[in-house]
């Protein structure tokens, strides 16, 4: 098989790259979230894009934050 013939059913994703020394958008101390619920999104108050998971993480760890 060729190397520039690829099968039907596999796409050739070539054009995607990974940067994994990027930094994080957000970086506010006090973390103050908005959900989008239309677009399942979720931002900082700051206009950062946050990852659910780590939303929902952050609010975990910092409960006692939310108990005031």
């Amino acid at each position: 098989m060729e190397m520039d013939k690829l099968p039907d059913k596999i796409i050739n994703l070539d054009t995607i790259r990974v940067n994994r020394s990027a930094d994080k958008k957000c970086k506010c101390r006090k973390k103050h979230f908005v959900v989008d619920t239309r677009n399942r999104l979720v931002h900082c108050q700051c206009g950062a894009q946050e990852d659910p998971f780590e939303a929902l993480y952050y609010l975990a760890a910092n409960r006692e934050r939310l108990q005031e």
